[in-house]
Parts: structure tokens; C-alpha cells; sequence
């Protein structure tokens, strides 16, 4: 009956000890700790012929998700909203007959402004 207590002595005193000092915030999921951030996407459809696209946008490996049309000769703010941040992106512009524009890798960050020109595919950051 002795060892029967003792076991459980330890068994409390490790539970115990491997809880102390953990806050509620640290038990809670990751997704519950980080609201999604707005990126702003500034798409500017300078294509000759002139045409109108379809943006989308791929994190990683993933499924491209969209993000709306741009006409054309015409220049679009598109919202991203985004979590984590962990991977790279990709932009793809769609054309009607399904001619794909994609742009280079790049990696995006809270409160990111991006502009994308799609005559000469360049895409840079800017300030918002």
C-alpha cells in the first residue's frame, strides 16, 4: 500500500510539475493566437492585346485561389487575406483563351503591398 501511494505521489508531482508555468495562450491552437493580415495586390494589365485577365494566387504547392478580373488597360487593388506567412507564393493571370502569366516567386509579409505589371511581368513591393 506504501509503494501504491508513493507511485502515486510522483505521478501527481510530475503532472503537476510539467503544467506549471504553461498559460492558457500556450494550450490554445495556433489558429486562435494569429488573425488573418489584408496583403494588397495591386495588379496593372498593360498586356498588348489588350485583354482582360482573371489573378489568382498559389501559396506553396497549393490550389490556386482567386482573387478577382482586372480589365483591360486598367489597374486593380486585390485583397489577399493570409495567416501564417510560412511558404512562397506565386501570381497567375489568366487570359479568356486560357493563355497563362505567372510571376516570379516571392514571399509575402503582414501589411504587404505588392504591385504586379503584367507587360513586363516585374513585380515589386511598395509602401502602403
Amino acid at each position: 500500500m506504501r509503494r501504491l501511494a508513493s507511485f502515486l505521489s510522483v505521478v501527481l508531482l510530475l503532472t503537476l510539475g510539467c503544467t506549471a508555468g504553461r498559460t492558457g495562450a500556450e494550450s490554445e491552437p495556433r489558429s486562435a493566437e494569429l488573425s488573418p493580415q489584408d496583403v494588397e495586390i495591386e495588379v496593372r494589365n498593360d498586356l498588348t492585346p489588350r485583354v482582360s485577365v482573371t489573378v489568382r494566387i498559389v501559396r506553396g504547392s497549393g490550389s490556386p485561389v482567386t482573387l478577382g478580373n482586372v480589365g483591360p488597360g486598367r489597374t486593380r487593388s486585390l485583397i489577399f487575406r493570409e495567416q501564417y506567412f510560412e511558404t512562397t507564393y506565386v501570381l497567375i493571370a489568366e487570359t479568356p483563351n486560357r493563355t497563362e502569366l505567372r510571376s516570379r516567386v516571392f514571399d509575402l509579409y503582414a501589411s504587404a503591398r505588392v504591385v504586379w505589371r503584367l507587360a513586363n511581368n516585374s513585380l515589386y513591393f511598395s509602401e502602403r
